[in-house]
């Protein structure tokens, strides 16, 4: 514990380069230097470990809609006061009015999935969106995981003339997406510290 939390630790070392100067660490580590920091997969399990835990337990970057549906009747629910999406150019139309889930202007399986998913009495629709930003930390989670091999894919597919192997890539997709976790932490952090 103590050589990661030391100030000229490889960790503090990582996370500066990582913050103050973009790009840094992945060309170092690319150079062959990586001693000297936290290898980019144990660096992006670590933050995003922390990051999943303090912004559950913290909460604020995820849309709390609990706080406007708590005043909210019934009735203003299902009058469209919760969502309620219209377009007159092309006639689409989403939401309730007067009481009845509305889908009108898309594809008819898509609003046979949507009318599924919302057409609910307003008990089971207000339990749905209070419910929405715990499902959506776990599943994000998840989600990020394999969303970094197929960015670094996507990269690689980009830039096949730069004639860069996949995994220099994957370092790349794993320092800019630890970059971002901890952006995200801050956010969370921050944004509970201005609310205080």
């Amino acid at each position: 514990m103590g050589h990661y939390v030391a100030v000229e630790s490889t960790l503090a070392r990582t996370l500066s380069a990582l913050i103050l100067k973009p790009g840094k660490l992945t060309v170092e580590y690319l150079a062959g230097r990586k001693r000297r920091y936290v290898l980019p997969l144990k660096l992006y399990l670590t933050v995003s470990i922390v990051t999943f835990v303090l912004v559950g337990l913290l909460g604020s970057t995820m849309v709390d809609m609990s706080t406007n549906l708590k005043g909210m009747s019934d009735t203003q629910m299902m009058n469209g006061d919760v969502f309620n999406i219209r377009d007159d150019s092309d006639g689409m139309r989403l939401g309730y009015e007067k009481g009845q889930f509305i889908c009108a202007g898309m594809p008819a399986l898509l609003c046979r999935h949507l009318a599924k998913r919302f057409d609910h009495d307003p008990k089971e629709l207000r339990a749905m969106v209070t419910d929405i930003p715990a499902r959506s930390l776990k599943y994000w989670s998840y989600a990020m995981l394999v969303l970094v091999p197929l960015f670094a894919a996507l990269l690689y597919a980009v830039y096949r003339n730069r004639r860069l192997v996949y995994g220099e890539h994957l370092v790349f997709a794993l320092h800019l997406h630890t970059f971002w976790l901890l952006a995200v932490l801050a956010l969370s952090v921050m944004s509970d510290a201005v609310s205080a």
